[in-house]
């Protein structure tokens, strides 16, 4: 740059010859700093700290000076009931809450209970009842109308549950009964069982002895106590005129029950003399039996002619004739009732 006159001789600035602020980034020569070796020491000791004391900070005062006087926060560790598991983090020990640290009102003892409000309550001994109960603990009873299908289950009604019922209650099919299952039925003449035997065949008795007709039928009786009512209808005569056709009931081979014996005569049951031609007689017994077991008893219906031989013979389930144009073969039946006691 050229002068007039004398050149002027370069004289470096101080720092009274530039403003505040004036020197920028961009004016700083930075090579200068490249010169600093890493273990240059600092020779100015008035604006620097020689030691730190353990525990404290370094801080900058208002003159650009550095200090020591701040203390360095050091995480406490607390113990007890409370202790630390990091900076700031605390948890709280087991079983260190009890009852005098909390804050429900009313008073705690053996008899009250912590509510969901955050006061003590007191247990009541008898509670009142609510819903489908009525009453208290103590008297505690159903209410009305409560119990319905869904609240039975199934099979819990047993028999002994049962009061009464109501004939309407009875419908559709019903399982077979025995009649030695039923009580509270009038004293006497129960019938328990009927059984019930037919003939539908004939048959021609030429004997002056009893002989079996082919009618009988069986029975088991329910108690020693019960009686057995033996009905009979049987087609049975003689001949025309004065032969006869005499029946009984025998239960085990024994008669069981007959006319008097008088002199000669025969002894039977029923009996019928002989019908008019192409007629047929039919003989009615009815018996009352007592015999006091509950084993099986066989009843049989017999028959003997007037006389043995010859044209005295009784005919069942047809006429003496017979014919086949006009003739009829009948039915025969025996009936056994058992009546209870």
């Amino acid at each position: 740059m050229p002068y007039i006159g004398k050149s002027p001789t370069s004289v470096p600035l101080e720092t009274g010859d530039y403003a505040d602020n004036t020197v920028t980034d961009a004016k700083l020569n930075s090579t200068k700093l490249d010169g600093i070796e890493t273990a240059a020491n600092v020779t100015d000791t008035s604006n620097v700290i020689a030691s730190l004391t353990a525990g404290t900070n370094m801080g900058i005062a208002s003159d650009g000076t550095l200090t020591s006087t701040d203390t360095i926060y050091t995480h406490p560790n607390h113990s007890g009931d409370v202790v630390s598991t990091a900076d700031g983090a605390t948890v709280i020990q087991a079983d260190a809450v009890d009852i005098a640290m909390l804050s429900a009102t009313g008073t705690a003892s053996s008899s009250t209970y912590l509510r969901g409000d955050n006061t003590w309550g007191t247990v009541s001994t008898d509670p009142t009842m609510g819903g489908d109960m009525s009453g208290t603990a103590s008297n505690a009873q159903i209410v009305a109308n409560a119990v319905g299908s869904t609240e039975i289950a199934n099979g819990a009604v047993i028999d002994a549950k049962i009061g009464t019922m109501s004939s309407s209650k009875l419908t559709g099919a019903l399982p077979a009964i025995s009649g030695a299952a039923l009580t509270n039925l009038p004293g006497g003449g129960k019938v328990l069982q009927v059984i019930q035997a037919t003939l539908t065949s004939t048959a021609v008795v030429n004997s002056s002895t009893y002989v079996s007709i082919g009618l009988s039928a069986s029975i088991t009786p329910s108690s020693t106590s019960s009686k057995i009512l033996v009905m009979y209808n049987v087609s049975a005569q003689g001949n025309t005129g004065s032969e006869l056709a005499h029946l009984r009931i025998e239960r085990g081979g024994s008669s069981l029950l007959t006319g008097d014996v008088r002199g000669s005569r025969a002894s039977a049951f029923t009996s019928a003399g002989g019908a008019a031609s192409g007629s047929i007689m039919v003989q009615a017994g009815v018996l009352l039996d007592s015999p006091a077991t509950t084993s099986a008893q066989t009843y049989n219906i017999t028959c003997r002619s007037y006389d043995a031989g010859g044209s005295n013979q009784a005919y069942i389930n047809r006429s003496d004739d017979d014919p086949d144009n006009s003739g009829v073969t009948p039915v025969s039946t025996i009936t056994l009732m058992e009546i209870g006691a």
